[in-house]
């Protein structure tokens, strides 16, 4: 392969990655906490974890949106 495929594969998956990070980002976005006194504990406990879920997936989209950018930055220099 020359240098010029290469810089458009790298920057290509940079790319993929930034836009799966925005997803993830933008559909578990705000930070949740669902607990409320009118439901019982068994069912906050439920909440709970849809939350860390729906966090943790949130937090992933950030990573691969950092990686996506570190990505597309190192390309440039391939």
């Amino acid at each position: 392969m020359d240098a010029i495929s290469t810089y458009k594969i790298v920057n290509s998956l940079g790319l993929i990655l930034d836009i799966i990070g925005v997803l993830l980002v933008f559909i578990h976005s705000p930070i949740l906490q669902s607990v409320t006194y009118m439901y019982s504990i068994e069912r906050n406990e439920e909440f709970r974890k849809t939350d860390k879920k729906k966090n943790n997936r949130a937090k992933l989209g950030l990573i691969l949106i950092i990686i996506g950018f570190l990505i597309q930055i190192s390309s440039n220099f391939i």
